[in-house]
C-alpha cells in the first residue's frame, strides 16, 4: 500500500469515530446472552449489507458436525440463534485470504446488584464504556467492521478475500461455531484466523481500529497487497 492510500485509510477512520462509538453502543445494548443472541446478529447482518458485503445469516446443524473431530454435546437448541458471516471478495488474485472473527454472544450480567452502571446501558464517562460484553468482545467486532469499512471506503481493492464471522456461542461452547463455519466453506486458500480478545474501552475499539486497518491493509500479511 502506498503511503498516500495508507493515509486516506486512517483519515477515514478518523472520520468514523464517533461512528464506531454508536455501532459498538447499539451492539452493547442488546442483550445476547446465551439464547438470546439474534437480535444483535441482525444488527451485524444489516451493518455488513449496508457495506455491500455478501452477507448470510444461518443456525447452526450440530447433526453435520457430529463426526467432526472435537464436536461436544450440546446440551442446548440452536434454532433461531444465528451465526453471521460474510465475504468481501478479492479484487484480483495472487494473495492469501483472512479471516476476521468475534463471538457476539456474552455471559450473564448477574448479579446485577453488583454493577454500578446498567449493564446494557452502554454509558460513556470519558474514555470508557460501561456494560455487558463492551470489552469482551463487542469492541473487537465494532474495530473489525469498521476497519474493513474505511477501507472499502477508499476503493482499495486487495489480492486476497476479507472474510468476516460472527458466531455465537464462544463463552459456552464456542469451538463448534468456528467449526461450523469451516464446514460451510468460509475458508480462503491460505488461511489466518484472528480471534479478537477483550478490550478494554480505553486501549481498545480505536486503537485497535487504527492498527488492525493499517496492519491489515499493507500487505502485513504476505499476498495480501492492494491491487
Amino acid at each position: 500500500m502506498s503511503e498516500a492510500t495508507e493515509k486516506r485509510v486512517l483519515a477515514e477512520v478518523d472520520r468514523r469515530f464517533g461512528e464506531a462509538v454508536e455501532s459498538l453502543r447499539a451492539l452493547v445494548r442488546q442483550p445476547s446472552t446465551l439464547g438470546n443472541e439474534r437480535g444483535a446478529q441482525e444488527l451485524v447482518l444489516n451493518r455488513l449489507r449496508q457495506m455491500g458485503l455478501d452477507a448470510q445469516m444461518w443456525d447452526l446443524d450440530p447433526q453435520a458436525l457430529r463426526n467432526y473431530p472435537g464436536f461436544g454435546r450440546l446440551d442446548i437448541s440452536y434454532v433461531s440463534r444465528p451465526n453471521v458471516t460474510a465475504v468481501w471478495p478479492a479484487a484480483a488474485p495472487g494473495g492469501r485470504s483472512v479471516i476476521l472473527n468475534g463471538h457476539i454472544d456474552v455471559v450473564s450480567p448477574e448479579p446485577v446488584s453488583q454493577w454500578e452502571h446498567d449493564p446494557w446501558g452502554a454509558q460513556v464517562e470519558g474514555d470508557w464504556m460501561y456494560g455487558r460484553g463492551a470489552g469482551d468482545m463487542k469492541a473487537g467486532v465494532a474495530a473489525m467492521l469498521l476497519a474493513v469499512q474505511a477501507v472499502k471506503a477508499t476503493g482499495v481493492g486487495l489480492r486476497g478475500d476479507v472474510i468476516l464471522e460472527t458466531p455465537i456461542g464462544s463463552s459456552s461452547i464456542g469451538f463448534i461455531q468456528q467449526q461450523a463455519t469451516l464446514v460451510i466453506g468460509w475458508v480462503g486458500p491460505a488461511l489466518f484466523s484472528i480471534l479478537f480478545a477483550a478490550f478494554a474501552w480505553a486501549t481498545g475499539v480505536f486503537q485497535w481500529l487504527w492498527s488492525l486497518a493499517t496492519w491489515l491493509f499493507s500487505g502485513a500479511w504476505r499476498g495480501g497487497e492492494e491491487v
